[in-house]
């Protein structure tokens, strides 16, 4: 059957929705995004070859439709954020005889680079699902601020190198501070390229994605990884969706967005956050308030979209004080 097209056309994760399935002579679907329910889940003869999507597009199709997804496909591909194992535990019911693959890769490296299958009922204890190996025809470097390897067990930049990576970008001719020669890091002639990311190569050589390293920020001289906290965040009893953001004045700190599961009261949940963070960072990594909201928006690309959920709150916060000064 082959699959739908979920995200926009410039965002690179739909171009494995769009060129696999053509590759092959199958069928795609275009839909109108995430909320077209009747291009994405209504009965077909055939289910889809996979589904790809980024986990905030299915965190999003959770706490709405909640589908049985193995009633229209045969895999789901993960693309594009940190996988939490929690948002996984919460799907698996209506998982059987679903393949799952946690698929990861940049622009520049032709998108899909590593990935990694894994079973459902083995899921990790960590905040995050490894993206696993490089795939054919690719090598994956991990290394230090001096691009000196890494070792096993131990965190640093993601460098790709292979027949995948890009020429360079359009309309530039210096790259070198993202494309380097792979020769610097041990390897064959050949281009690399820098990724920003930051992963841990696990003792078995599989990779677990933890974050940009551009979004790596300080609040009062201590490192914070966004990705990393919202992991933690979403381990959290209760806690169905999370976002942070740094608030600069005359003290830095860490506010959090959280989308509640079921009914749970939204005091306690805030506290039980704060309590479960503080068990394990700095006090300069524990948010100073925690905002309980009904969703954490995403943009076209379905990738969380921060200043639009803090511009709803705002709005709802309005609109609840205009209501009471109007009752009174």
């Amino acid at each position: 059957m082959g699959s739908p097209v979920i995200g926009s056309l410039g965002f690179d994760l739909s171009m494995t929705s769009l060129w696999i399935p053509l590759a092959q002579g199958k069928r795609v679907v275009l839909t109108d995004g995430i909320l077209d329910r009747e291009a994405l889940f209504r009965h077909r003869p055939e289910p889809f070859t996979f589904i790809k999507a980024t986990p905030s597009h299915f965190r999003f199709l959770e706490r709405t439709i909640r589908p049985t997804y193995s009633a229209f496909t045969n895999l789901l591909m993960f693309g594009g954020e940190l996988l939490d194992p929690g948002l996984l535990r919460g799907m698996a019911e209506r998982l059987a005889g679903v393949r799952l693959i946690n698929h990861y890769g940049p622009t520049e490296t032709t998108i899909g680079c590593c990935y990694n299958e894994f079973p459902l009922d083995d899921l990790p204890s960590s905040a995050g699902v490894p993206i696993g190996r490089p795939i054919w025809n690719t090598r994956a470097y991990v290394v230090d601020e001096s691009l000196r390897p890494v070792p096993r067990g131990a965190v640093g930049e993601l460098i790709i190198a292979g027949r995948g990576v890009a020429r360079g970008y359009v309309g530039t001719t210096d790259a070198s501070a993202r494309f380097i020669d792979e020769r610097e890091l041990g390897g064959p002639p050949g281009r690399a390229y820098r990724t920003g990311d930051f992963v841990e190569r696990l003792p078995s050589d599989v990779l677990v994605y933890l974050g940009r390293r551009d979004n790596q920020l300080k609040v009062s001289g201590h490192r914070v990884e966004m990705a990393e906290l919202r992991g933690k965040a979403l381990l959290v009893r209760g806690v169905a969706d999370a976002a942070f953001e740094v608030v600069r004045r005359d003290l830095d700190h860490l506010e959090a967005y959280v989308v509640p599961s079921g009914d749970v009261p939204h005091d306690p949940l805030a506290s039980s956050l704060r309590l479960a963070l503080s068990a394990t960072l700095p006090p300069a990594l524990v948010p100073r308030r925690v905002h309980v909201v009904p969703e954490i928006l995403t943009n076209a690309n379905g990738k969380i979209d921060l200043p639009a959920t803090r511009a709803q709150l705002e709005q709802a916060v309005e609109s609840s004080a205009l209501r009471s000064r109007r009752a009174s």
